[in-house]
């Protein structure tokens, strides 16, 4: 699997030599915003009592992300060697992450 398949991307990749690598089918998802996003819906979810309609809920993510405490970003920023240690030792495939 290639990422960036679209025609005018890979034409222009062509036009300027950059070269296309392949993507494992299975590549694990090592994105620390990925990590928030569940943290943030699950504060959400638990008060979603409160949210009434599209506004209510933007204003409660951008609460919820604001609320993040900054020792749990710290944590997520630090587990990224590991994370990426362990998606070449499994060479890209499944990681616990």
């Amino acid at each position: 699997m290639h990422v960036h398949r679209s025609l005018l991307t890979r034409q222009w990749k062509t036009e300027i030599n950059i070269p296309s690598i392949t993507w494992p089918a299975q590549y694990p998802d090592i994105n620390l915003i990925e990590t928030s996003w569940n943290v943030i819906k699950r504060c959400v979810q638990q008060n979603s009592a409160n949210i009434e309609n599209r506004q209510d809920l933007i204003a409660f993510v951008m609460k919820c992300w604001r609320e993040l405490p900054l020792a749990y970003i710290r944590q997520l920023y630090d587990s990224i060697p590991r994370k990426i240690r362990s998606v070449i030792i499994s060479k890209g495939y499944i990681t616990k992450y």
